[in-house]
């Protein structure tokens, strides 16, 4: 179990820096954040594949197209690794989810079809500034966002974005407390919180441009 956040808007990179003690306890072995102009990411690790500093987060591709980070496993890593590596791919980690980073590049957003695994994955695009959140079909990792006029934020759980934002107060969603003590759960992207979303599995990629 990893932790991951990111945030885009006005002082994101000491947005992401309050967001990633909310989610050391999900990857207590390094914590680490990237950030340009407007955008930022973080990443909490638990290390599981390649336990050196190599498989450490956020990942950037080569030519500094893409960066992204992963919370997850990619069970079927080593077969399209095989495969990137003979279209010219070089890894500078073990680590599955730099998988996930090539494959973008390579396949775009149809590589999320090809991983065998349970992710939440999040990915800035330099070439088009698009920002994309994916989420596994069964949602087995969670990923939450939530955008206003002002900013866009996502994490691996809502504690974080509650904690980066400037809102002082948030409304309970009067549907989302009503499923979760009807039913024990809450449905399609609802949450206890007005204005924060969670990715869904039918509908697991998000793409923002960002301007």
């Amino acid at each position: 179990m990893c932790g991951i956040c990111g945030w885009y808007g006005k002082n994101a990179g000491s947005a992401v820096d309050s967001m990633l003690p909310q989610l050391e306890h999900r990857g207590p072995d390094s914590s680490s954040s990237w950030s340009e102009g407007c955008v930022a990411l973080g990443h909490t690790r638990l290390s599981i594949l390649d336990l050196s500093s190599a498989g450490n987060q956020p990942f950037y591709h080569p030519s500094g197209q893409v960066v992204g980070i992963v919370n997850g496993e990619i069970y079927n890593y080593p077969e399209l690794r095989k495969k990137l590596e003979l279209e010219g791919a070089k890894f500078k980690s073990n680590s599955d989810s730099e998988v996930v980073i090539h494959a973008y590049l390579h396949w775009g957003l149809d590589s999320f079809a090809l991983f065998n695994g349970m992710f939440a994955v999040a990915l800035y695009d330099r070439r088009d500034r698009s920002l994309i959140l994916v989420r596994d079909r069964l949602g087995i990792k969670p990923l939450y966002y939530c955008a206003s006029e002002a900013s866009f934020s996502f994490a691996s759980e809502i504690k974080a974005i509650l904690t980066s934002s400037e809102k002082k107060r948030w409304t309970i969603d009067a549907d989302g407390l009503s499923q979760l003590l009807t039913y024990g759960n809450m449905f399609e992207n609802k949450t206890l919180f007005e204005g924060v979303s969670l990715i869904t599995f039918d509908a697991p990629c998000k793409v923002y441009q960002i301007q």
